[in-house]
């Protein structure tokens, strides 16, 4: 096996020795390596190798030295000898080597490929010569040795130059070290920090000066805190005060200067007489050159502290808030929950606001016919477009029931992202007080319409009621059922009035405390009369009942028209039920009836077990004129009037429906004052009661005025008539003896006739006084009721009516 070629390299540079003695092992030679030229010319002696790689300058021996003791060495002469070098690159410096033998010069750098492409061909000369060098020295040796001292000279002159620039440079580089080191002082000592340099033995190497004025004021200024101080031994002889911090501190000093962490921190309080004070302790390697340590850094976080102190209490007042709101309030990203409240929960029908935050799409919490309006909202939104910030919806509950909301929604930013907040309000409740009060607006407009014909009405009913009962005392047959049909039509027309006036609560009651119990008790005959014997009535009458205050008349009216509704709702057979009881409803009772005051109330209860009514039918009930019944069969005034009239008398009314369950209208009225004398219920029969005293007629309807007269004077009276007021104060000054003013209430001419009877007083002291209207207002009518004291003969009246009214009148005295 053929030896490989030894190659002979010589640098004093280890980095170029190495680079050299790695490409050429690579290239099939082996290597051996010197320093300097007098140790390569001793290992070459000794061991010749085939081919030497040396540079110039070098320290003992350089790189000429070397090239002109080995060409006149005998053994060492005719091995190839290549000049490699970055110093001597000049002409007459490669001259120089040539002129000493050299077989090749080479200048740094150059490629790896092309340099050994040269190192090769040299080598293969003296191997194609017959291991002769190609370059024999010049015989001229002191020619040689002048051109070695020129080279020398000339290369001393320049390192001197280069010294001289490297000892310019060393100078800018110690004044830029020193301007620097001033500059970190400067910039040391502005930290916001205490700041002290450690050396890997944790030895104070520095110390900025907030450092030293803290130690100053916190009485430290001691060796142990000043540069030159072990910052470890003094954290590990620490008093009792702090010792556990300072060992921990001391710990996690000593890990970051062994390598195994990257950085340390630590928080601690600082109590002082004055206040509390918080510092965060942070320790950073600091690594220079080949030397390593710490950076120890004493942070005031004080302030900090007290900041995160505040925000944590804002969070948690906001977090109280939130959760105490009475709105339910979601936050959203993509309809995936994010947070919610405990109303948000409660509003929805959810055990927690966990379940709401744990849905994967909150749109199940709304209908199916709202998600995709309310996509497009957030959508719209979050784009930044003109959604609506509030509107209404219907919300889905847990258990599958719709609800109605009302959602204020906004875009917020959270975290990184977008996300929508809602802010979302059960306004079922409301919605149906409001459609409550609706229902009431709309029932009062057709009242105050009522109120507005029921006095021009009423005068003409008086009129042909008057006339026809007139005609009824007629000996003709034929004109008797003539009068007594029309008063008939007349009366039902009444009857259409005061309905009206009584839903519209403008009918005058006259209120009087009663036994409800004897009261349905005398009427049984009447309701069965009115129902029919298919139907079965039962009647469950309470114990101990208090007594209520109501105008009988009226109550007796609104029983009668519940039993006849019950009546046409059961076709096919059935019961009547009529219940009273005592009931006392408190705050919470009456706390989604708009207009129910709490106290105690005689409940009546009438049930039947027809039809029912649906939701839509019932929430038009007490409508007046409102009416399932086929036409002709039904005004639609018999709930309206119970309706007016039990509200009229401070009372409520509820009604409970359904289809084919029947009906049950419960009827509240107040409870009579203890002590409220019992009014008689007795029922009088007779003659019309008759007189003769002198009686002035006041009415401004010149009908009504020749009837009432006329119907006066057949009862025996002394009539003497006025169109209005100023006309009747006339007659009053003019004549005397009056004993009755019977007068209208509503008149023109400036004075009603209340006022008027003020003034027919003042001129006939002890006047008694009856008043008629058919609207009478507010002028003797006041709540509802007839004002105390006062007679009012509601129009239109039959002639009974009219001699009752009148004869009582003069008996009982001046009113």
């Amino acid at each position: 096996m053929t030896a490989k070629p030894l190659a002979l390299i010589v640098d004093d540079k280890e980095e170029n020795r190495y680079y050299l003695r790695t490409l050429v092992a690579a290239y099939g030679y082996e290597v051996d390596s010197a320093a300097q030229g007098a140790e390569a010319l001793t290992k070459a002696r000794h061991s010749p190798p085939s081919l030497v790689i040396s540079d110039l300058l070098m320290p003992v021996m350089d790189g000429y030295t070397l090239l002109r003791h080995w060409k006149r060495d005998g053994k060492l002469k005719d091995i190839p000898f290549i000049v490699y070098t970055a110093t001597y690159t000049a002409p007459e410096d490669e001259r120089l080597a040539l002129d000493l033998g050299a077989d090749a010069f080479i200048v740094k750098p150059m490629e790896p490929d092309q340099l050994m492409t040269c190192i090769r061909q040299a080598h293969s000369k003296v191997i194609d010569a017959g291991f002769k060098s190609t370059h024999a020295p010049s015989a001229n040796d002191h020619d040689i040795v002048k051109q070695y001292s020129a080279t020398l000279v000339r290369k001393l002159e320049e390192k001197t130059i280069q010294l001289e620039a490297a000892n310019l440079a060393l100078q800018r580089e110690v004044a830029e070290r020193a301007r620097m080191a001033l500059v970190q002082t400067g910039i040391l000592n502005a930290l916001p920090a205490r700041v002290a340099l450690l050396d890997s033995d944790g030895m104070i190497l520095e110390v900025n000066d907030p450092w030293r004025r803290f130690a100053t004021a916190g009485g430290l200024q001691s060796p142990d805190f000043a540069v030159g101080a072990n910052y470890l031994q003094v954290c590990d002889s620490a008093g009792p005060g702090w010792r556990d911090e300072a060992r921990a501190v001391a710990a996690g000093v000593r890990r970051l200067l062994a390598g195994e962490a990257a950085e340390f921190s630590f928080e601690y309080p600082c109590r002082s007489p004055r206040q509390e004070r918080w510092f965060r302790l942070v320790v950073s390697p600091l690594r220079q050159f080949e030397s390593s340590g710490a950076v120890v850094m004493h942070v005031d976080i004080t302030q900090q502290k007290l900041d995160q102190a505040s925000v944590k209490e804002v969070s948690k007042r906001l977090e109280t808030l939130i959760e105490q709101a009475n709105v339910g309030i979601l936050v959203q990203q993509d309809f995936k929950p994010i947070m919610a409240n405990a109303e948000m929960a409660r509003i929805f029908g959810y055990a927690s606001k966990d379940e709401i935050e744990n849905l994967p799409d909150c749109k199940v919490l709304f209908a199916d016919d709202e998600q995709t309006r309310i996509a497009a909202y957030n959508r719209e939104r979050l784009e930044g477009g003109d959604a609506p910030r509030f509107y209404a919806l219907n919300g889905r509950r847990r258990d599958g029931s719709v609800i109605d909301i009302e959602n204020r929604a906004f875009a917020i930013q959270w975290g990184d992202r977008l996300a929508v907040c809602s802010m979302l309000t059960d306004v079922t409740e409301q919605r149906r007080i409001e459609a409550q009060l609706r229902q009431s607006q709309r029932l009062e407009a057709v009242g105050q319409l009522t109120g507005g014909i029921a006095h021009d009405f009423n005068n003409l009913l008086t009129v042909i009621i008057g006339n026809t009962e007139l005609m009824e005392e007629t000996d003709n047959p034929f004109l008797r059922g003539l009068a007594e049909m029309a008063r008939k039509a007349a009366e039902r027309g009444a009857e259409l009035i005061s309905r009206l006036l009584a839903f519209s609560r403008q009918q005058p009651l006259d209120p009087k405390a009663i036994d409800i119990n004897l009261l349905i008790s005398k009427m049984d005959g009447l309701i069965r009369r009115a129902i029919g014997g298919q139907l079965e009535i039962k009647t469950i009458l309470g114990d101990n009942l208090w007594h209520v205050f109501v105008d009988p008349s009226q109550l007796e009216s609104a029983l009668l028209n519940l039993a006849i509704n019950a009546r046409d709702a059961m076709t096919n057979g059935g019961c009547l039920s009529i219940e009273t009881g005592n009931i006392h409803m408190d705050d919470a009772d009456v706390a989604d009836q708009p207009g129910f005051a709490p106290g105690d109330y005689l409940l009546v209860t009438v049930s039947d077990s027809g039809v029912g009514m649906d939701t839509d039918t019932l929430a038009r009930a007490f409508e007046p004129f409102f009416t399932t019944k086929e036409v002709g069969k039904g005004s639609g005034l018999g709930l309206s009037m119970v309706y007016g009239f039990v509200k009229q008398s401070r009372g409520h009314v509820r009604i409970q429906s359904e289809p084919g369950r029947g009906t049950t209208v419960r009827i509240y009225l107040p409870r009579a004052a203890d002590g409220a004398a019992l009014a008689s219920q007795e029922v009088r029969d007779g003659a019309l009661p008759r007189g003769s005293e002198k009686i002035l007629l006041v009415e401004d309807d010149a009908l009504v005025r020749e009837m009432v007269m006329m119907q006066l004077g057949n009862l025996g009276y002394r009539v003497v008539s006025a169109a209005g007021a100023s006309e009747a104060l006339g007659v009053l000054n003019a004549e005397r003896g009056f004993d009755l003013l019977f007068t209208d209430v509503v008149m023109p001419g400036g004075l009603n006739g209340l006022e008027l009877a003020d003034e027919a007083r003042k001129i006939c002291p002890g006047l008694r006084v009856i008043f008629t209207s058919g609207y009478a207002e507010n002028a003797v009518v006041h709540d509802g009721r007839v004002d105390h004291g006062v007679h009012l003969l509601n129009k239109p009246y039959r002639r009974s009516e009219l001699a009752t009214k009148i004869r009582a009148a003069l008996e009982q005295g001046a009113s």
